[in-house]
């Protein structure tokens, strides 16, 4: 476990896994909320849908922290 941890301790002697879940997840998220809300992928969002997809991909972060 001195390779990195899932609570983020011991990054300073390999990579921080949790940091690199957390942005994967994100990636994930915005994809998965563009076809839910939209029928399209994150790329092909215009400005306003992008804005909306953000939002609800930080609620979910959001939630996600608060209830564990």
């Amino acid at each position: 476990m001195d390779w990195g941890s899932l609570l983020g301790m011991g990054a300073y002697m390999g990579p921080d896994f949790t940091t690199e879940f957390m942005h994967y997840r994100a990636e994930y998220l915005y994809d998965f909320y563009a076809q839910e809300m939209y029928k399209k992928n994150a790329k092909d969002l215009t400005d306003i849908e992008r804005g909306a997809v953000k939002e609800r991909v930080k609620q979910d972060v959001k939630d996600q922290n608060n209830t564990s």
